[in-house]
């Protein structure tokens, strides 16, 4: 597949833009942070490509690359994939290009995974990855209409645009509204962090900021609704929120009854709560593990149990699980103890998680079960659930996704995404199911877009009646903005919410 770059892009550094900086950017970000996707699709499990370097990194034989881009000229770049691959356009437009002439100076030196045989690491080639752990202020540097001009750690970072930006003049239509890659009006955004929902409020309230990145909470809501200077609008999260199990072990996984298990859990959970009391109904009861903002996906028919406490202890019960030692609680039909703890995030974070833990936690020991919840810093439940080896019974937590099903599922429940193999996967539950792999990986590589989504509903179908993880809820997110002083914010369907590139390019 051969791409054309346009002849005049530039970095906001005012380096051109050409075929090095694309054949650097995919041959150095997939080690990093876009190990899926389309670098699975131009990995070559023989090194035959030229690297990014190769004129500079001498005659060793490691001077090749497995990943199938190479230069034609300045502003051509050919993709060698080894295998049919359905997003190719989507993959190739939403990865970013960085800068070679910067980021060659900041390469990592640890070992890179071979993505023909995970559990390894290359050997063979001088592939390399860019080192993520470098923050200087010219690592933001991008071919954008924006300059990152200042940043402080924890408190604010400023963005000048660019009067130089290669792309004025240049514009896209969206809802018959012509869009320029240059904006309108906007010349300079502060982003300031705030340290809780409550400052956040009065700060929108008073005029301080004009909008802000994450939605409010329905409990923020009765603060801002009646200022007539703050509109309120609603659109549905391109993500999910949910619980986890640790199949690694028992009592989650790895025993015959670890399934009735978990289906018991499930009955412990009443999203009904969640949604029309902790949400004030905005949100929809969760079912599948993808974003139900692009419904072409969603395998309708794929529910995991109802909330019934009297019907999971009954299915515990029959399954064996009674109380060995006199405690009150039930134990495994093995006498092994049912003992764990649910993490959430705190209240001050997010009080929806928190308190859907403690109901969660509640209706199991009405159950039978001695399983409390315990709030805890998301830095630590994400380094428990997603640094290996992962330490955790069940968490709850949620992710953030986008329109297509095919760029993250693989990596929430492929078994080679076990973050236990040191993948940089986020298969956090540890689950493994060949038939789910097969569905999702052949989905990858079938263009007929009927027949990727049927693979893709069918392990959806698979996941809900096994339950890795149990999808709690969808969020509505209600999105804020000052209406005094700019106007044209464009509220962007499928979970973008207000601060969005449209909002940014049409505002005045």
């Amino acid at each position: 597949m051969t791409v054309y770059i346009h002849n005049n892009a530039t970095f906001t550094n005012g380096q051109a833009l050409t075929a090095d900086d694309v054949v650097f950017t995919f041959q150095t970000l997939p080690w990093s942070t876009y190990q899926l996707g389309i670098f699975n699709a131009i990995w070559s499990d023989t090194k035959k490509y030229p690297l990014w370097n190769a004129t500079t990194c001498g005659s060793s034989p490691k001077c090749v690359s497995h990943i199938g881009v190479e230069k034609i000229d300045a502003t051509t770049v050919k993709f060698h994939l080894a295998k049919t691959y359905a997003l190719f356009f989507y993959d190739t437009m939403e990865i970013p290009i960085i800068p070679s002439g910067l980021w060659k100076n900041h390469l990592g030196t640890w070992p890179q995974l071979n993505l023909s045989n995970p559990a390894n690491h290359l050997t063979d080639t001088f592939d390399n990855s860019i080192d993520t752990t470098y923050n200087g202020i010219d690592a933001a540097t991008g071919s954008g209409p924006f300059k990152l001009t200042s940043w402080t750690h924890n408190a604010d970072a400023t963005m000048d645009v660019s009067p130089t930006y290669w792309g004025k003049g240049q514009f896209h239509t969206w809802r018959s509204d012509a869009y320029p890659f240059y904006p309108k009006a906007l010349r300079h955004i502060r982003a300031v962090i705030y340290g809780s929902l409550d400052v956040i409020s009065l700060a929108l309230q008073r005029g301080d900021i004009d909008t802000l990145v994450w939605p409010l909470t329905p409990g923020f809501l009765s603060q801002v609704v009646t200022n007539p200077a703050i509109n309120i609008e609603k659109v549905t999260d391109s993500g999910f929120f949910y619980v986890s199990f640790n199949l690694r072990e028992r009592p989650w996984g790895q025993a015959p009854w670890s399934q009735t298990l978990r289906k018991a859990f499930s009955q412990a959970i009443n999203k009904d709560y969640i949604v029309n009391t902790l949400m004030g109904g905005f949100g929809v009861k969760g079912t599948v593990p993808i974003a139900i903002s692009n419904p072409l996906y969603v395998n309708t028919t794929a529910n995991p149990p109802d909330f019934n406490i009297n019907a999971g202890r009954a299915a515990l019960v029959a399954a064996g699980f009674h109380d060995c030692n006199g405690d009150g609680f039930l134990e495994a039909p093995d006498c092994s103890p049912v003992k764990a703890t649910i993490l959430t995030p705190p209240k001050d974070y997010d009080p929806i998680r928190a308190d859907a833990g403690i109901m969660v936690s509640k209706n199991l020991k009405t159950m039978g079960l001695d399983i409390d919840a315990a709030p805890t810093s998301f830095d630590t439940i994400v380094a428990k659930a997603f640094s290996a080896p992962v330490s955790f019974d069940i968490y709850v937590l949620g992710f953030s996704l986008g329109d297509f099903p095919e760029t993250y599922i693989c990596d929430f429940f492929c078994t080679e995404r076990d973050v236990n193999l040191g993948t940089g996967g986020s298969n956090s539950a540890g689950y493994s199911n060949t038939v789910v792999d097969n569905l999702i990986h052949s989905a990858l590589t079938d263009t007929d877009t009927a027949s990727r989504v049927k693979k893709l509903k069918d392990a959806e179908g698979i996941l809900t009646d096994q339950l890795p993880w149990n999808v709690l809820y969808y969020r509505t997110n209600l999105n804020a903005y000052r209406n005094d002083a700019w106007t044209g914010w464009a509220n962007y369907p499928n979970g973008g919410g207000i601060y969005n590139p449209w909002s940014i390019e049409h505002i005045v």
